[in-house]
């Protein structure tokens, strides 16, 4: 898996693509789901 999925670097910094999980926090990352 690629780091670059979920992460972007947008004006020198380090931005995240999808939202982190509330219950295991963070480094993990929410599924994208149609429904």
């Amino acid at each position: 898996m690629s780091k670059w999925k979920f992460y972007e670097v947008k004006d020198g910094k380090l931005e995240r693509k999808r939202k982190e999980c509330p219950k295991c926090g963070a480094g993990v990352f929410m599924a994208e789901h149609a429904d």
